[in-house]
């Protein structure tokens, strides 16, 4: 693990970040599924990651900065005041990309907050 370091960028205590080095490791499968083979090299670009989950306070900011649709199961569109520290759920591949970028640019974009070219594959 590298550096913690922390930016205030949404006005609510900003994540921490973890800075993780580009690291090389093997993926897949030579008897999984089709879509997991052949077991292949994978390296991926140093970047950092929140070192905690989301916070529905968080994505709120998101939110109202950017018009986007607040998530269905907070009553009336707001975020539960009680929930404020909890980890964000129930949140789209779409809203999560959006978010990422919002984030992103909030910071930089060549700060690397997300492997480049990488996403989830499941």
């Amino acid at each position: 693990m590298g550096e913690q370091e922390t930016f205030d960028l949404i006005d609510l205590g900003g994540p921490a970040w973890v800075r993780l080095q580009s690291a090389a490791f093997q993926m897949g499968s030579d008897s999984g599924r089709d879509d997991a083979r052949p077991v292949h090299d994978v390296r991926l670009a140093e970047f950092r990651i929140s070192r905690h989950p989301v916070t529905n306070a968080q994505y709120a900011a998101f939110v109202r900065e950017t018009g986007r649709a607040a998530l269905q199961h907070w009553p009336d569109g707001e975020m539960p005041a009680d929930k404020a520290d909890h980890p964000v759920t129930y949140v789209s591949w779409g809203d999560a990309q959006a978010f990422c970028s919002w984030l992103t640019g909030r910071v930089g974009a060549g700060d690397g907050l997300l492997p480049a070219g990488q996403g989830l594959e499941h």
